[in-house]
């Protein structure tokens, strides 16, 4: 039995390949050049998408593949893989034979977005970032504060970021770092928050001493 070929990829293919033909834009913002070289690989990805959005009547096939010509012609310059993705996103989605537009579309929204340029120092952040180094640069000046910038001003805020010499004490009390002397030695105001804590025990007389801690693990 002789194999009729399917007259919808013939006529296609002859679209394809008619030479110096000039196919009308199925895709109104793009140029339309003189010629255009289809990549084969597009040409085989349109002729798929043609099989899937195939025509129920026979009389429609030579429109069908006139449409698919003018689909390949206006898809060329477009990266095989980013088509691919878009044919088959597309026809997980709508029922209806896309334009070329709907496929570029697609194709642009795979594409890795243009990462930001880094942001510029505006006039309040520069003011603020002079006020902070004026503010730490003085022998006797806050360290526990800092000016932050906003959109319209600046103002004062505590700076999370700061511990002060009394912070590190307790620091190193709490992880088990600090030895007697260093206790001895510490203000007596610190010796006392430290025993309110539970890291110090008052012994009276300012006398104060670190607090044996139980092991939590059993046996030990």
């Amino acid at each position: 039995m002789q194999h009729t070929p399917n007259p919808m990829f013939a006529k296609a293919s002859e679209i394809f390949a008619a030479p110096g033909q000039n196919l009308p834009s199925t895709c109104s913002d793009r140029p339309k050049p003189t010629s255009r070289t289809i990549p084969a690989k597009v040409r085989d990805l349109i002729a798929k998408l043609g099989l899937r959005y195939r025509p129920t009547s026979q009389s429609d096939l030579e429109a069908h593949a006139g449409q698919l010509a003018m689909l390949a012609s206006d898809l060329h310059d477009i990266p095989a893989d980013l088509l691919e993705r878009a044919i088959s996103d597309w026809a997980t989605r709508s029922p209806y034979m896309p334009k070329a537009f709907d496929l570029i579309q697609l194709a642009k929204s795979y594409l890795p977005k243009p990462t930001q340029r880094a942001a510029v120092a505006t006039d309040w952040e520069m003011r603020a970032q002079a006020a902070n180094d004026q503010l730490h640069g003085r022998e006797k000046g806050r360290r526990d504060i800092r000016w932050v910038a906003s959109h319209d001003g600046m103002r004062l805020e505590f700076d999370p970021s700061y511990r002060s010499d009394m912070d590190k004490f307790m620091d190193r009390l709490n992880a088990g770092e600090a030895d007697q002397r260093e206790v001895d030695r510490a203000p007596v105001r610190w010796r006392q928050v430290a025993a309110e804590i539970g890291y110090l025990r008052d012994m009276g007389n300012e006398r104060f001493v670190i607090r044996q801690r139980r092991s939590t693990i059993a046996g030990l």
